[in-house]
């Protein structure tokens, strides 16, 4: 048994990329993989009020995708204001991270990406309640449509599902912009100039180099808002109050408030699912777009 050890030992020591890996393979295994085993081991248990049995069983998936109020009500939400938030980030998060990137004055240039990189360092829960400060109905967007006589009396900005697509994409756009800057700023100039000696203008160099060459940017920053937003707690939460209902929300009442961790570890392992799914779907659109199969 020893030399066996020793001999898989000596081989492994020759293997230098294992233990290179290795540590970020024992930190994944204890913070990452075991918590995830004991989610999706606790969401095959049945809840019995207000105990956990350790009986295998299906019925708290087949409870949630099953059930017309979960699609409708958790689901179709989240899934919904996730995408519209998404794609509203990028049209916003799009030109003007492709305008910086051409910017010529380097200091400008430069008090931008701070001004990007500082939105992140603030806290999530502060730019939330700012967001709460400026949409309530004595805040700073009924106080000015009201001073200008374009209402009489306040607009219910809060708690409903504009007041979580306007925090969704705020907190979502300095995501897209970093993505981009990645990707313009390792786009050849020569091939614009190029585009121009051959007659094409500024609109068509922009539309069939830029665009096509930025598309790794666009789906790298999509997938990371998305995932963020399909995820969110804090934002429905407050901005939505009690009549908006994403999953993050519902599985922090399941298992925080109702105790049943089963069906929220359900839940949760179904939002991981569907996360894998389009993030499968994501890589494949990249392979065949840019290595032919």
């Amino acid at each position: 048994m020893s030399k066996l050890i020793f001999f898989y030992y000596n081989k492994l020591r020759k293997e230098t990329w294992f233990f290179l890996i290795l540590p970020i393979l024992v930190i994944l295994s204890i913070f990452f993989f075991y918590p995830m085993f004991t989610v999706f081991k606790t969401s095959v248990y049945k809840y019995v009020f207000p105990n956990i049995v350790e009986k295998l069983t299906l019925a708290n998936y087949s409870r949630f995708l099953l059930d017309i109020f979960y699609l409708s009500k958790v689901l179709l939400p989240t899934f919904k204001l996730s995408i519209l938030a998404t794609l509203t980030a990028l049209i916003i998060g799009y030109p003007f991270a492709y305008f910086l990137s051409k910017m010529k004055n380097p200091n400008i240039r430069r008090l931008l990406f701070t001004s990007i990189i500082l939105v992140l360092w603030v806290n999530e829960v502060i730019r939330i309640l700012g967001w709460m400060i400026i949409l309530s109905d004595n805040g700073i967007v009924n106080s000015f449509l009201m001073k200008i006589g374009f209402i009489r009396t306040s607009v219910h900005f809060m708690y409903n599902e504009l007041s979580v697509f306007i925090a969704l994409v705020q907190i979502s756009i300095p995501y897209i912009v970093i993505s981009l800057l990645g990707v313009f700023n390792y786009i050849d100039p020569s091939l614009g100039e190029a585009a121009k000696t051959l007659g094409a203008n500024r609109f068509i160099t922009f539309l069939k180099i830029t665009i096509p060459l930025s598309i790794p940017g666009i789906l790298a920053g999509t997938l990371i808002v998305f995932a963020l937003n399909v995820n969110a707690f804090c934002i429905p939460l407050l901005m939505g109050g009690n009549r908006v209902s994403m999953i993050g929300v519902e599985i922090y009442k399941y298992s925080m408030e109702v105790n049943n961790l089963p069906f929220a570890s359900a839940m949760s392992v179904i939002l991981l699912l569907i996360i894998l799914l389009i993030f499968y779907f994501y890589t494949s659109l990249l392979n065949k777009l840019y290595k032919g199969y």
